[in-house]
C-alpha cells in the first residue's frame, strides 16, 4: 500500500545522508509534513 505520504517519507529517507540531497532535505521534509492535515495524515495506513 503507498500512497502520497509514504512515497515522500521513502524518499526523504532513502536520501536522507546523500551529501547531493542536502539542500533539497528541508523542502522535502516541509512537503511531507504540508501533507497532514490537524496532525494527522490522510490514510489510516500512513498514520501507522
Amino acid at each position: 500500500m503507498t500512497g502520497t505520504e509514504t512515497n515522500a517519507a521513502r524518499t526523504a529517507l532513502q536520501f536522507a545522508d546523500a551529501p547531493s540531497w542536502k539542500d533539497e532535505m528541508p523542502r522535502i521534509v516541509a512537503g511531507l509534513l504540508a501533507l497532514q492535515k490537524n496532525g494527522a495524515w490522510q490514510t489510516t495506513t500512513a498514520n501507522l
